[in-house]
């Protein structure tokens, strides 16, 4: 990610790159969509008006959205433990 279109996006701690995000989605119908994904950059936190630009980080943001619920169910069959 050091040579990443979005190596602004977040922070670094060492080789560690957090992105953090938030999302904007609507329910229509039972049907979750993405509007959009905002980050934002260095320690301005709080203040998401920054875009990802890299497709593999939408696409991971994506995932989350629309399947974040299943993942939710699996982390916890498996009992895998996030902090």
């Amino acid at each position: 990610m050091v040579n990443s279109k979005d190596k602004k996006a977040g922070y670094w701690s060492g080789s560690t790159h957090t992105i953090p995000i938030e999302i904007y989605s609507e329910e229509k119908d039972g049907v979750l969509s993405p509007l959009g994904i905002m980050t934002y950059y260095g320690n301005n936190k709080g203040k998401y008006d920054e875009y990802l630009y890299e497709m593999q980080n939408v696409n991971l943001a994506n995932l989350v959205i629309l399947h974040g619920d299943s993942l939710r169910v699996d982390i916890t069959n498996r009992n895998i433990d996030l902090p």
